[in-house]
């Protein structure tokens, strides 16, 4: 799928004259934003959920406030180290590694915060049964 979109934006830079990075760049990203709704849904401003933690689950929680940049786990994953990666976070042009710490290890990760997402300081994150 995305060569063949790089394909037709090249052919397009090189039929029109006025074609231009900028525009082949919303084009894609625009494509892109249509094919993978999931992922984006909180950077088009649709619903966001809100993670609670019930007894007997562990919440892995926001060191910081900004914007949830990657998740590195998905639903149904076991914790197997106390310094496995669960979600990146970018705060202020920086990428801040959250981990599961030891009250992760042995847990299967039940939800997780959308990708795009902003945050506040001591938002959960993860959810871990």
């Amino acid at each position: 799928m995305i060569p063949r979109l790089t394909d037709r934006m090249l052919r397009t830079a090189h039929n029109d004259e006025f074609s231009s990075e900028i525009g082949l760049l919303a084009q894609w990203e625009q494509h892109h934003l249509q094919e993978m709704p999931s992922q984006h849904n909180s950077a088009q401003g649709d619903s966001q959920k809100n993670l609670t933690v019930d007894p007997g689950r562990v919440g892995v929680y926001a060191p910081t406030s900004g914007t949830i940049h990657t998740i590195c786990c998905l639903p149904g994953d076991v914790i197997d180290d106390p310094d496995t990666v669960l979600v990146v976070l970018e705060a202020m042009k920086t990428e801040v590694a959250v981990v599961g710490g030891d009250e992760a290890v042995g847990r299967r990760v039940s939800d997780t915060v959308d990708i795009g997402r902003n945050v506040q300081a001591g938002e959960t994150l993860v959810v871990l049964e």
